[in-house]
């Protein structure tokens, strides 16, 4: 344990390793300081191995080159990161449901200006049509759920479905 006390490069893995871990099983990947903060000393670890930094772990040098890290790691990585967090996965589509397919009749006319409701299962679900279809479409046609989103349906005409 002496040994890795000792050693700047070892001193700076082992703060950037713990972390990433509180990051990624404690906040669960939330905050974002500890992650590029922990990348950053990781990379001043790297520094330290390669001879790049020298010296003691925690002079200026070593705690200006992480902070300066953590600000370039984070401005590099927040955009492609927050895509990759916004990302859908095939489970969480709009159109991976049960509900697609399903044929309802109308209770009221429908047109993109006005949607309308329709109870299935007793739940009042809003209907929107698709954006496609500019004319109205009269209560009681029968109408194809194409998407499902929290609360409501996306619908086109069945005659037009088919």
């Amino acid at each position: 344990m002496e040994e890795i006390l000792n050693n700047p490069s070892s001193i700076w893995f082992l703060i950037g390793f713990i972390a990433l871990i509180v990051e990624a099983f404690i906040l669960g990947l939330s905050s974002g300081l500890l992650l590029f903060g922990g990348l950053a000393a990781l990379v001043t670890g790297l520094l330290f191995s390669l001879g790049v930094l020298e010296g003691s772990a925690f002079a200026l040098a070593p705690l200006a080159t992480t902070g300066v890290l953590t600000g370039i790691l984070a401005v590099l990585l927040w955009k492609p990161l927050k895509a990759l967090q916004n990302r859908k996965g095939d489970m969480y589509q709009e159109n991976n449901s049960d509900f697609v397919g399903l044929k309802l009749t109308l209770e009221m006319d429908l047109s993109l200006k006005n949607p309308g409701t329709v109870s299935y299962s007793g739940i009042n679900w809003k209907v929107e049509i698709e954006p496609e279809f500019e004319e109205v479409v009269p209560a009681g046609d029968m109408v194809e759920v194409t998407r499902v989103r929290v609360g409501g349906f996306t619908v086109k005409p069945v005659s037009i479905a088919q």
